[in-house]
């Protein structure tokens, strides 16, 4: 068998990435670190898949080999597309249903067992792989399964896509983008998909949520997250606009 490996390095957190192939057919994704720093993320992300595997089972494995500070997660390659996430709101919205629906599947069924939330804390279009109708979602390095509030990452889904749709220009809200974001809000609200707690101010209160917790969950890298590029103006006038329009 003849295995090889494409490297990529992740010049965020020292962290590299690579896809092991057996002959031409991709087979594991791989992460890896020297840098003990970097311990932790990919420690979250494989309780984060470990978690998502009671769901949709899949292959994991991490090792750690302390004489060399070197920490190895190898993740089963899953086969599928990813949606262009920079479509935003209105050219995803199919998408962004199936993700949603998918999400809240596993995660009242985790409430069920638990009385508690996961939070995969950046659930992003480009975070998701798509097979036809079936919805994995990837990149789990955010992972914590302590919330009882459900919805943020709901939420966190659909501002993002607001934000590309808008590419930060606030003009660019019209009709349809406005109905768009009203229609999946009202959704997920009137399926408990999200805690009443975020229905009033939505994008105000993930923003919050962010920022209360960026050192405990993002390890101070939520800027990352395209719903803190939002100005106060934006945010008040989406606030406000939706106030209005949610059931």
């Amino acid at each position: 068998m003849n295995n090889k490996f494409i490297f990529r390095n992740n010049i965020n957190n020292n962290i590299s990435t690579s896809i092991e192939f057996e002959g031409n057919k991709k087979i594991y994704i791989v992460k890896s670190t020297f840098d003990k720093d970097s311990f932790f993320e990919l420690e979250k992300e494989y309780n984060g898949y470990l978690w998502y595997s009671e769901f949709r089972p899949i292959f994991l494995q991490l090792k750690k080999i302390d004489n060399f500070d070197y920490m190895q997660l190898k993740i089963e390659y899953l086969d599928g597309k990813k949606a262009n996430y920079k479509n935003g709101l209105s050219k995803n919205y199919n998408r962004i249903l199936l993700v949603i629906n998918h999400y809240n599947k596993i995660t009242k069924r985790n409430y069920a067992l638990s009385s508690q939330y996961p939070l995969h804390g950046d659930l992003s279009l480009d975070n998701v792989i798509f097979n036809k109708n079936q919805v994995f979602l990837i990149d789990w390095q955010y992972f914590t399964n302590t919330e009882t509030c459900s919805g943020f990452d709901i939420l966190n889904l659909i501002y993002e896509q607001l934000y590309f749709e808008l590419n930060n220009n606030i003009f660019k809200l019209n009709k349809k983008t406005l109905n768009n974001l009203v229609n999946l809000l009202n959704f997920v609200f009137d399926n408990s998909m999200v805690d009443q707690y975020f229905k009033y101010d939505p994008l105000q209160k993930i923003r919050k949520y962010i920022n209360d917790n960026n050192k405990i969950i993002w390890n101070n890298q939520a800027y990352k997250l395209p719903v803190t590029k939002f100005n106060n103006k934006q945010v008040g006038f989406i606030d406000n606009y939706t106030k209005t329009h949610v059931n």
